[in-house]
C-alpha cells in the first residue's frame, strides 16, 4: 500500500485580484489570478523538505526548460515565455535575482536570448549557453548560439555570440550539452536532413560541421523528434524518429557518435505509428526508451545495445489518469526520473486533452522501472507541468511546477519544491519485533546491524534483485562494508532461526 499526503502552498503576497480565476482555455487578456494555491500529493517514499511559490520571470506564463543545483546549495532556474529568463533561488527556495532576457519592458530590443544550458565553473561563476533569435514573429525560429559567464550575484561577466561566426542565424537551433569542451549544436535545415555544428569554447570559429539525412524522409516531424545526450566520456547519443514505407510503424534510430563524429553504432527500433519516444541511459550501459501512445499511456522499454528487448512493462503511476509532454532523465542516484503532467480519463475511457485540468507530476524510477514515489502539483482550472528536475548532493530533488494559462499576459506563480527520498518508506515494513537495528541509513561508506539475536546469515540485494553481497555466521553487533556499492536502492536480509526480516537501505554519496 502506498501512502499519499495532501499539502497546500500559497504566494501570499501577490494578494487577492479584483478578477475571478479562469480557466486556462479561455484567453483573457487582461487579468491576474486570484487563487495562488497549490494542491501537492505525495504517494511513495518520499517527503517535502520544503515549498515555495514565488512569481514566475515575467510575471507571466512561462516554462522552466532546466534547473541546475550548484555546489553552494543554490539553483539557477532557466524558464522561456517569447524570450529567456535565468533564476536564481536560494538553497530555501527563495528567489535572489532574475535576467530578464526577454527584455519585457524593452521593445525596442532586436534580440532576445533562449538559456538552455547551465554549468558551474571552478570559480563558483555559472556558464549559460543558449539562443539569441530575433523578435519577430516568424523570425524568432532562426537564432544565434550564445554563452554567458554570471556571477554568483548575477553580473554578467561575459557575453559571447556567433554573429561574426555564422553568416546567418540557424533555423530551429537547438544546444546540447555534450561534453566539457565542445557543444553541440543541432539545426534543423530541412524535413529531410539535420546539421551539427561543433564551436570552440570562446565561440571565434566553428571546429567542425556534420549532416544527417532522415532515412525515412516522408516524415515531417523528423526534426521535430531529435535528441543527444552524453553515453560516456568518449562518445554520445544521438537520437531520432523516422517513418517506415508502412503508415503503421515508425522506426526509432539510437545512433553513437565519437566526439569526432565517427558513427560507431546504429540502432534502429520499430514501434507503433502513435508512439512517441524518449530514450535515457541505464547505469549498465543500456537503454531505457519511454513510450507514450496518443492516448497518453505509457510504457517502458529496456534495450541491449545491439537493439534487443530486455523487458517491457506499464509504471504503476497514479490510476486513471493520462500523461502528455513528458521526459525521461538518469538520476544521479540510480534509476530516472519521469517529469510532464498527466489529466484524468473519462469514466468511458476516453480522455479531453483541452477540458480536462493538468497536474504536474514527477515520478522516480528504479533501474527496472519499479516506482519509488510520486509527486502531483495542481492550480485549480490551470495547465500545470513539471520539465526538468535537479538532485542536491544529499540526494534531495528540487523541481519547478509552472501554472500556465493561453494569454502571455496572464500573471501566474510557480511552485518551488524540494523533496527528500526515504529510504525507510521504500517498502512497508512492519514494526520492529525482532529488534534488529540497521544504522546509518542512509549511508555512503558502512552500516552496522545491531540486535541480532544468535546466529544470522545476511544477505543485500539491488533494487533489480542481484545478490551484491552475502555474509554468514552474523551475531550481535555487526558492521557491513558498501564503499564499493554504487549509490542507490539496496534490500537487506537478514535470517535467524525466528524468520527472516528485509530492510532497505540506501547507499548515497
Amino acid at each position: 500500500m502506498v501512502s499519499v499526503i495532501v499539502a497546500k502552498s500559497e504566494y501570499k503576497s501577490l494578494g487577492q485580484s479584483e478578477y475571478a480565476p479562469t480557466n486556462f482555455l479561455t484567453k483573457n487578456d487582461d487579468h491576474t489570478l486570484a487563487d495562488t494555491t497549490f494542491i501537492s500529493k505525495l504517494g511513495g517514499a518520499v517527503e517535502i523538505v520544503w515549498q515555495q511559490v514565488e512569481k514566475q520571470p515575467g510575471e507571466s506564463s512561462v516554462l522552466t526548460n532546466h534547473i541546475y543545483a550548484a555546489s553552494d546549495g543554490s539553483y539557477y532556474i532557466a524558464s522561456v515565455n517569447f524570450g529567456g529568463f535565468l533564476t536564481k533561488i536560494s538553497k530555501d527556495g527563495a528567489v535572489e535575482w532574475t535576467i530578464d532576457r526577454e527584455f519585457s519592458n524593452d521593445t525596442s530590443r532586436r534580440y532576445r536570448t533562449i538559456f538552455q544550458d547551465i554549468s558551474e565553473l571552478a570559480n563558483g561563476d555559472i556558464l549559460v549557453y543558449g539562443n539569441e533569435s530575433l523578435t519577430g514573429q516568424i523570425e524568432s525560429s532562426y537564432s544565434y548560439p550564445i554563452r554567458f559567464v554570471i556571477s554568483p550575484t548575477g553580473n554578467i561577466r561575459e557575453e559571447k555570440n556567433t554573429h561574426n561566426v555564422l553568416p546567418k542565424p540557424i533555423f530551429l537551433n537547438h544546444l546540447y550539452p555534450i561534453f566539457p569542451d565542445t557543444k553541440i549544436f543541432r539545426v534543423s535545415l530541412q524535413s529531410d536532413s539535420i546539421s551539427f555544428i561543433s564551436f570552440n569554447s570562446s565561440f571565434t570559429n566553428i571546429q567542425s560541421r556534420f549532416s544527417l539525412r532522415n532515412d525515412y524522409p516522408k516524415d515531417p516531424s523528423f526534426v521535430l523528434a531529435c535528441n543527444a545526450m552524453p553515453y560516456n566520456s568518449t562518445s554520445f547519443i544521438f537520437t531520432y524518429q523516422g517513418t517506415l514505407p508502412t503508415d503503421n510503424l515508425k522506426s526509432f534510430s539510437i545512433l553513437q557518435f565519437s566526439k569526432e563524429y565517427e558513427l560507431l553504432r546504429k540502432l534502429v527500433i520499430l514501434k507503433n505509428a502513435n508512439e512517441l519516444a524518449k530514450v535515457s541511459i541505464c547505469n549498465d550501459g543500456l537503454f531505457m526508451v519511454l513510450l507514450r501512445d496518443y492516448k497518453g499511456q505509457l510504457q517502458l522499454v529496456k534495450y541491449d545495445t545491439n537493439g534487443k528487448l530486455i523487458w517491457q512493462k506499464q509504471p504503476e503511476t497514479p490510476k486513471n489518469f493520462v500523461f502528455d509532454n513528458c521526459n525521461i532523465s538518469k538520476s544521479q542516484n540510480g534509476g530516472f526520473f519521469l517529469c510532464g503532467e498527466i489529466f484524468k480519463i473519462n469514466a468511458d475511457g476516453t480522455a479531453n486533452y483541452e477540458s480536462e485540468q493538468h497536474l504536474g507530476i514527477i515520478v522516480k524510477l528504479s533501474e527496472d522501472g519499479t516506482v519509488e514515489w510520486y509527486f502531483t502539483s495542481t492550480r485549480n482550472n490551470f495547465r500545470n507541468t513539471i520539465q526538468d528536475v535537479a538532485e542536491a548532493s544529499n540526494g534531495d530533488v528540487v523541481f519547478v511546477c509552472n501554472s500556465l494559462g493561453l494569454s502571455a499576459n496572464q500573471k501566474t506563480p510557480m511552485q518551488i519544491t524540494r523533496l527528500r527520498p526515504k529510504a525507510s518508506a521504500v517498502a512497508e515494513q512492519p514494526a520492529e519485533p525482532d529488534g534488529i537495528h540497521l544504522f546509518p541509513n542512509p549511508t555512503s561508506t558502512q552500516f552496522t546491524l545491531s540486535g541480532v539475536e544468535g546466529v544470522a546469515s545476511v544477505r543485500v540485494v539491488n533494487s533489480l534483485g542481484e545478490e551484491v553481497k552475502q555474509f554468514t555466521h552474523v551475531s550481535s553487533q555487526y558492521s557491513i562494508d558498501v564503499s564499493d556499492l554504487v549509490s542507490g536502492l539496496y534490500f537487506v536480509s537478514i535470517s535467524t532461526a525466528k524468520g527472516a526480516v528485509v530492510k532497505p537501505m540506501m547507499v548515497s554519496r
